[in-house]
């Protein structure tokens, strides 16, 4: 039998110790919130990215060879530009950005570039993997691939710089879908869960989650196919503009930010 001294012992319990303290840290908490309307929303749409604007919202929906972009009313729901888009293409998430509205698409590995009134295609980029959300800080693109990694990319090549990983103690999410940027914070979808992630941006800390099982059981007839997913901030109001996949309602919700552990204020 080997010889063990009590400071071997000793060392051995506190590695323990810290492994445990390390796995078992507190999960974030649950974030809050207020409907505040309810609207329609068009059924047919395979919802993949939303973006809210001078009172409209604008919004792409994937499927090969039915993937579309649309413009509609956030008030009264009355649709005004729209385009379908290549039959090759599996539309994925967008975000509007100078003045031109970004769309990802999920495997062809190409970003489309597109005329903020016409919707007309105007250039397009390569990139390499999955595109499933986008949103952007100024500073960069922040995209998602269906991992637990937010990709931080170059503004003009959409070349990778950095990326981050989502953290939220011993709990790993992955998944990480639509996403939407707000001063400091990336709000992100769970693909097929009812959860969206506040993530900040500079860590990848999961500062809360809100749940929104609620909102299934009125809008999911097909638990596989619409799920939750499309979230858009309007920043006069500071509130979210929420729907889902083929869902015929989406709502304007305000979040309880005195759940976050720590936040900057929305602005």
């Amino acid at each position: 039998m080997h010889n063990i001294s009590k400071s071997h012992v000793l060392l051995h319990c506190l590695l323990i110790i810290l492994i445990i303290c390390s796995t078992s840290a507190a999960a974030a908490p649950q974030i809050t919130y207020t409907i505040l309307e309810k609207k329609t929303h068009n059924s047919d749409s395979f919802t993949q990215g939303l973006v809210y604007q001078d009172g409209k919202l604008i919004e792409s929906s994937g499927h090969y060879g039915k993937s579309f972009i649309f413009e509609y009313s956030a008030a009264q729901g009355t649709i005004g530009s729209f385009s379908k888009l290549p039959r090759s293409i599996f539309a994925e998430g967008i975000t509007l950005f100078n003045n031109h509205i970004y769309l990802l698409s999920w495997k062809a590995g190409k970003l489309f570039v597109l005329d903020e009134k016409t919707f007309a295609i105007v250039d397009t980029k390569q990139f390499k993997g999955e595109g499933w959300g986008l949103t952007h800080n100024e500073q960069h693109f922040i995209s998602s691939d269906g991992s637990e990694y937010l990709f931080f990319r170059n503004k003009e090549t959409f070349a990778v710089e950095s990326r981050l990983k989502v953290l939220d103690g011993a709990k790993r999410w992955s998944k990480i879908n639509e996403l939407e940027y707000v001063d400091g914070i990336v709000w992100a979808n769970v693909w097929m869960q009812a959860n969206i992630l506040a993530i900040d941006a500079k860590t990848g800390q999961v500062l809360g989650v809100a749940n929104f099982s609620s909102l299934l059981k009125e809008n999911t007839r097909r638990p596989l196919h619409e799920v939750l997913n499309g979230i858009a901030y309007d920043k006069n109001s500071q509130t979210f503009w929420l729907t889902g996949k083929m869902w015929p309602y989406r709502y304007r919700v305000k979040f309880n930010l005195e759940d976050l552990k720590s936040h900057k204020k929305l602005r």
